[in-house]
């Protein structure tokens, strides 16, 4: 069996959506903490981090960890220091907390 993807690994619904309706509809706002779970390749986390701006936190969590790779690059490359990259599954009884929060 293949590991390089997991089941469903694919285009993200995050490329399909209109993003000003989505702004519009989540309560996020500068110094929002945040989690997205199953986070992919990370377009959510990127676009929530701009919402939450430099005094917010999103803790983007994922099992595949070339998705978690590709998040990191595209977060050095746009200067992202708010998103806090984790490995793992809520199955796996983790604790996140922000030193900042």
């Amino acid at each position: 069996m293949n590991q390089a993807n997991p089941k469903g690994a694919g285009k993200s619904s995050f490329e399909l959506i209109n993003t000003d309706i989505l702004k519009q509809m989540l309560p996020v706002h500068q110094g929002s903490v945040i989690l997205d779970l199953a986070c992919g390749k990370g377009l959510y986390s990127l676009f929530l981090s701009k919402l939450a701006g430099p005094s917010g936190l999103v803790y983007a969590v994922d099992l595949w960890e070339e998705g978690l790779q590709m998040l990191e690059a595209e977060a050095l490359k746009n200067e992202v220091a708010t998103i806090a990259r984790h490995q793992g599954g809520c199955h796996q009884g983790h604790r996140y907390r922000s030193p900042q929060h």
